[in-house]
C-alpha cells in the first residue's frame, strides 16, 4: 500500500509547478502583473526630477516639459494602459508560459499506479486550454495597446496636419495680410 501511496504522491507532484493555473484568477493574476511596472507618467517624471539642479530658469524649463508630457499624454494616450512591466520582463512571463505548455503537453497521458490506471487526458486538455488562455491575455495586451497608441498617434498627426494648413485670421499680421 505504501508504494501506492508514494507513486500517487509522485502523480499529484507534477502538477504541482503549474497549479497556479487553478489557484489564481486569470485577471486577477494579469492585473497584478501590469501593476508590478512603472506608468509612463511616472517614468517621465523621474527622469525630468532627475535633470533638475535648482536653477530657476532650468526648473521652468522642466515645469513646461511636464505640462507638454501632460498634454500629449492626454491626446496620444487616450484609451491605453501606462502602467505595465518592460517589454523584456513580458518576454520572460510570455517565455514561461511557453514553457509551462511545452511541460503540460509532454506529460503522460496515462499512468499505472499499482493496480489503477489513470487517464489524465481530460486534466491535460483543459491545463492547455488554460495555458493557451494566459499566454494570449499577455500577447494581445501588448497588440491591443500598441495598436490603440499606433491609432492615436495617427490621429494626432491627422489634427495636427489639419490645424496647420488653417492659419487664425487674428494671429495674422499686417505684413502676411499683405
Amino acid at each position: 500500500m505504501n508504494e501506492i501511496e508514494e507513486a500517487t504522491k509522485a502523480f499529484i507532484h507534477q502538477y504541482d509547478d503549474k497549479k497556479f493555473l487553478w489557484e489564481e484568477t486569470l485577471e486577477v493574476s494579469f492585473q497584478e502583473f501590469l501593476n508590478s511596472g512603472q506608468s509612463l507618467h511616472e517614468m517621465f517624471t523621474k527622469k525630468l526630477n532627475a535633470m533638475r539642479t535648482g536653477a530657476d530658469d532650468e526648473d521652468q524649463k522642466i515645469e513646461e516639459e511636464q505640462d507638454s508630457f501632460n498634454w500629449m499624454a492626454t491626446k496620444i494616450l487616450k484609451g491605453v494602459v501606462t502602467r505595465y512591466p518592460s517589454l523584456d520582463i513580458f518576454d520572460e512571463k510570455i517565455s514561461h508560459l511557453t514553457s509551462v505548455k511545452k511541460q503540460i503537453s509532454e506529460m503522460k497521458q496515462q499512468v499505472d499506479i499499482g493496480w489503477l490506471r489513470v487517464n489524465s487526458v481530460p486534466l491535460i486538455r483543459e491545463l492547455e486550454k488554460t495555458i493557451d488562455a494566459w499566454i494570449v491575455a499577455h500577447t494581445s495586451f501588448l497588440l491591443n495597446n500598441t495598436m490603440r497608441q499606433i491609432t492615436n498617434i495617427n490621429n494626432f498627426i491627422k489634427e495636427v496636419s489639419e490645424g496647420i494648413k488653417v492659419v487664425p485670421k487674428s494671429n495674422e499680421s499686417e505684413a502676411e495680410k499683405a
